[in-house]
């Protein structure tokens, strides 16, 4: 993963992290450290993908994101197992990080 991924904040998603107890930076490195993808839908035309990333400190974080504007922008995310993140998809990996 390189380090000049971009992202997209505003407060909407902040304050979503927030309610999770994940800061942006811990979005950031789990999102930087290569996550594994293996959920993929399109939402309202927009592609959303979900995957299992780390922090730098080894908190695992079930994230799931999109890419506007070539930046990426985090939609929901877990820090919690069971947490309703199951999907059909769970267990195929597709991808590591979609092309931008």
């Amino acid at each position: 993963m390189t380090s000049e991924l971009r992202f997209d904040w505003d407060d909407a998603n902040i304050q979503h992290l927030c309610r999770h107890n994940v800061t942006c930076a811990e979005f950031v490195e789990a999102m930087r450290n290569d996550p594994i993808l293996f959920d993929y839908e399109n939402v309202d035309g927009e592609d959303r993908w979900t995957g299992l990333g780390s922090t730098d400190r080894l908190r695992i974080l079930m994230v799931a994101f999109t890419i506007r504007e070539g930046r990426i922008r985090a939609v929901t995310l877990s820090t919690r197992a069971g947490s309703g993140f199951e999907s059909s998809g769970a267990g195929k990996v597709i991808s590591r990080l979609p092309p931008e």
